[in-house]
């Protein structure tokens, strides 16, 4: 016996699924589209019932979503990175103005202006790549990375306190793209 579910009765019918039952005992053949449940019957393959799972694993749109989400967390963090790194090469250029020039005449300055611009733009870009869900708690990487080039750059004592904190951030942005 065959069965057909269909999504509409307007020509050409949209197949959501159908089964081929052959012999009592045998294992059905079930129908499927070959992407989506958007086909109409010559669009269909046989497939045996025990596969069909392999077969929808198969599926590149999905590969593809996950490599955008992957693609979207790494800039993300990046652009986290940069920013973070910008503000400790502007508080740098304050430090070292012993002259009273205006900022704007300092290029280690500008070069941090520029890295924020660059970092804010992966930002940006990260949002388009992933959900909201997941780049918004990656900004901590800021706060982990400021905490860390300050120490490096500026040379500003860590204490076990802060440390403490930056690790839970860490360990907290990590769960949260983990889930």
């Amino acid at each position: 016996s065959l069965t057909a579910v269909s999504h509409s009765t307007a020509p050409p019918a949209r197949i959501q699924s159908v089964q081929l039952h052959r012999s009592p005992g045998a294992n059905p053949i079930n129908l499927h589209p070959s992407i989506h449940h958007n086909c109409t019957m010559t669009d269909l393959q046989a497939t045996p019932v025990g596969d069909l799972n392999e077969k929808l694993d198969e599926n590149p749109v999905q590969e593809d979503q996950y490599r955008m989400i992957w693609i979207g967390t790494g800039i993300a963090v990046f652009g986290n990175f940069l920013s973070s790194l910008s503000f400790q090469l502007q508080r740098l250029a304050h430090q070292r103005n012993t002259k009273g020039l205006p900022y704007t005449s300092i290029p280690l300055w500008w070069a941090g202006f520029a890295l924020m611009a660059l970092g804010e733009v992966g930002n940006f870009l990260a949002y388009g790549m992933a959900p909201a869900s997941l780049v918004s708690p990656l900004g901590a990487v800021a706060v982990i990375s400021n905490a860390v080039l300050s120490r490096i750059v500026l040379k500003e004592p860590l204490s076990w306190r802060r440390l403490i904190g930056v690790i839970l951030a860490l360990l907290g942005s990590v769960l949260i793209a983990l889930a």
